[in-house]
C-alpha cells in the first residue's frame, strides 16, 4: 500500500556558502513496508556508504568519477591559458584578437555540457547505490552522522578535496532525505566527532591507516575494516545520552577520554 504526500517549496538561503536552495512541490508516494531497527552509515568518498550490517554500496566511487573529474581540471587549465591570451589582448587594445579567443576558445556551451555531464553521472551512481541499499537493508532508522559528507582527514591530498566538491554533498543529502521518506524511514543524526578514530568495541581510540583500524586497548586490539568500524559507532552513538549534537568535538574528546580512564 502506498500514501501520497505532498511536500511543500522551501526556500533556503545559506549566506555562509552563498547559496540558494530551492525545493519544489512533489507528490510523493511513501511506500508501507515491514521494517524495523537500526542501522548505522558512514558515508565516504572511496565507497559511498559504509554500513554497520558490514555491507557496502557505492564502490569504487571515487575510481570512477576520478577520470571525468581529471579531464575538467585539464579542461580548465586550458581555459585559464586562453584567458591570459584575452586579457593580454585587452591590454594592447587589440579587441578584434580578444573577440576572436572569447567567441573561440571560452564559450560556455560546451564548458555546461560537460559540467552536466558529470553530474549526471554522479547522480546515477549516487541514486543507485542508495536504491540498493534501501532494497537490501530492510531498517526503519538510519543512523547517520550528518547529512553531508565529513573530512575527517584535515590533510588530505589537495586533489581530493577538491573533488569532494559542495555539489555532492548537498545532492547526496536530498536523495537521502528524499529516498528514506519515500520508504517511510526515519534519519537519526548523531554527534560526528571521532566516529572514525575510537574502536566500537571498547570506545578506546584507535590507530586508523586508509581503510585499516587496529584499536590501542591492550584488553581489546580489536582490528578490522576502518569503514565498518565508523559505521558501528555511528549506530551505538543514538544511544549515548552523553554525547549530543550540541557538543563540539573538545567536548566529545572530554567524555571519551574520562570514560577511558575509568
Amino acid at each position: 500500500k502506498k500514501q501520497n504526500m505532498n511536500i511543500t517549496s522551501q526556500v533556503i538561503l545559506d549566506f555562509s556558502n552563498k547559496l540558494i536552495k530551492v525545493n519544489h512541490t512533489k507528490t510523493v508516494k511513501i511506500k508501507k513496508e515491514k521494517r524495523r531497527g537500526f542501522l548505522g552509515a558512514d558515508k565516504g568518498y572511496k565507497t559511498l556508504l559504509n554500513m554497520s550490517s558490514k555491507k557496502t554500496y557505492g564502490n569504487n566511487y571515487s575510481k570512477k568519477i576520478s577520470p571525468l573529474v581529471e579531464g575538467r581540471s585539464n579542461k580548465l587549465k586550458r581555459r585559464q591559458y586562453y584567458w591570459d591570451l584575452y586579457f593580454k589582448a585587452i591590454e594592447k587594445e587589440n579587441d578584434s584578437l580578444a573577440e576572436r579567443i572569447k567567441t573561440n576558445n571560452l564559450g560556455h556551451k560546451v564548458w555546461n555540457h560537460h559540467t552536466k555531464k558529470i553530474q549526471e553521472y554522479k547522480k546515477s551512481l549516487m541514486n543507485n547505490s542508495i536504491n540498493e541499499m534501501i532494497r537490501n537493508e530492510k531498517v526503519k532508522n538510519l543512523v547517520v552522522e550528518d547529512l553531508s559528507f565529513t573530512s575527517k582527514k584535515k590533510n588530505r591530498n589537495k586533489k581530493i578535496q577538491n573533488e569532494l566538491s559542495q555539489w555532492d554533498k548537498g545532492y547526496i543529502q536530498d536523495r537521502l532525505e528524499f529516498k528514506t521518506y519515500e520508504h517511510n524511514m526515519k534519519i537519526v543524526e548523531v554527534n560526528a566527532a571521532y566516529t572514525s578514530q575510537i574502536c566500537h568495541k571498547c570506545e578506546h581510540f584507535g590507530d586508523r591507516n586508509y581503510s585499516n583500524f587496529k584499536c590501542l586497548n591492550k584488553k581489546c586490539q580489536w582490528q578490522g575494516n576502518a569503514d565498518y568500524n565508523a559505521a558501528c559507532v555511528i549506530e551505538s552513538r543514538r544511544k549515548d545520552n552523553e554525547i549530543n549534537l550540541s557538543l563540539t568535538p573538545q567536548q566529545v574528546k572530554a567524555v571519551l577520554m574520562k570514560r577511558i580512564k575509568n
